[in-house]
């Protein structure tokens, strides 16, 4: 699964194949999460409550992923929680998320996804 050129088709085959929910609650990237001070939560989609991933929640923003095995996450989701009000980086968390991923202890190999990021104050078009 890792060697292959992944593009969106494939990463749904990944994702179908995912680790359990279990799993994904005791690997270390959750477990590092929790330790510290980030909560976390299982996210749930559609009326059937399917698994979709653990989401991250920050004070200023929600980030969900997915382990589809011990080495790889796939970002699905990043989500603002509320407007912008100033100059700082609204993608403060999402890049702290993705330098966490670095650190060797976690095991992770690979990175994917291509979260769409979510806002409450996206500009309507005239």
């Amino acid at each position: 699964m890792l060697n292959e050129k992944v593009n969106i088709e494939k990463l749904w085959d990944i994702l179908d194949k995912s680790l359990d929910k279990e799993k994904q609650w005791k690997h270390p990237l959750t477990t590092k999460l929790l330790s510290l001070g980030i909560s976390v939560e299982s996210e749930h989609i559609g009326k059937s409550g399917s698994f979709w991933g653990m989401k991250c929640l920050f004070p200023k923003s929600e980030l969900t992923y997915r382990l589809p095995d011990e080495r790889v996450v796939v970002i699905l989701k990043y989500k603002r929680l509320e407007p912008r009000r100033s100059l700082a980086n609204p993608f403060r968390d999402f890049l702290w998320f993705v330098e966490l991923l670095t650190d060797k202890s976690l095991g992770l190999k690979w990175v994917m996804g291509a979260p769409k990021p979510l806002a409450t104050d996206l500009p309507t078009m005239p």
